[in-house]
C-alpha cells in the first residue's frame, strides 16, 4: 500500500447539512476510501473547515479514482491527493541526486 495526503473544502451547503445533522466525516470518508481498495490511517479538519488525511492505496490509479469520485460529489468544493514519501526513500532520493550531481557537474547547465 502506498501513503497518500488528502485535502479538501466542502461547499457552504455541505457544511450547513453536516451542522443539522451531524455525521463523523472521517468515516463518511473511511467508507469511500475503503470501496476503492484503500485504507484510512487518519482523518482531521484543519481551520475548523478544511479536511485532510493520511490514507493509503494500493497503486495510484485508485488513488486517483477515488479522487476523481470524491470531485464529482455534490458538497464538495475542492479536493486533491498528493503521494507522500517516506524519509528513508527520501533519504535514497538524496544520495541519488548527489550522485547524479556529482556524475554531470556542478555547472553542466542542465
Amino acid at each position: 500500500m502506498k501513503t497518500y495526503f488528502y485535502r479538501g473544502r466542502y461547499t457552504p451547503s455541505a457544511w450547513r447539512n453536516l451542522i443539522a445533522e451531524p455525521k463523523d466525516i472521517g468515516e463518511l470518508l473511511r467508507v469511500s476510501i475503503e470501496s476503492f481498495g484503500g485504507h484510512v490511517i487518519g482523518c482531521f479538519i484543519l481551520r475548523s473547515t478544511e479536511p485532510i488525511g493520511f490514507i493509503e492505496f494500493p497503486d495510484d490509479i485508485s488513488a486517483n479514482a477515488w479522487c476523481l469520485s470524491l470531485a464529482s460529489q455534490d458538497g464538495i468544493d475542492f479536493v486533491e491527493i498528493e503521494p507522500a514519501i517516506k524519509t528513508s526513500d527520501l533519504l535514497t532520493s538524496f544520495q541519488m541526486a548527489a550522485t547524479k550531481i556529482s556524475e554531470l557537474g556542478k555547472g553542466s547547465g542542465w
